[in-house]
């Protein structure tokens, strides 16, 4: 029986303006690195990890096979 498997992973770096560094707090950078991953779960796209610095932040995470990239 035929199947077809895939597993794409996806590197996202998002910055902020001008790469000011507006994440200094630590609370809120580590609550909102727990909100892109539920954001991510929630499209079918488990975070690998979800981290960065005080102007940046990096997701990795598995591309769902019902999702397309552009999405």
């Amino acid at each position: 029986m035929p199947q077809s498997l895939a597993n794409v992973l996806v590197h996202i770096v998002f910055s902020t303006k001008e790469r000011r560094a507006l994440l200094q707090n630590r609370d809120l950078r580590d609550e909102m690195h727990r909100y892109i991953a539920g954001i991510s779960a929630n499209l079918e796209c488990p975070a690998i990890i979800v981290g960065g610095a005080t102007d940046h932040v990096h997701l990795l995470a598995c591309q769902s096979r019902t999702i397309t990239l552009a999405e």
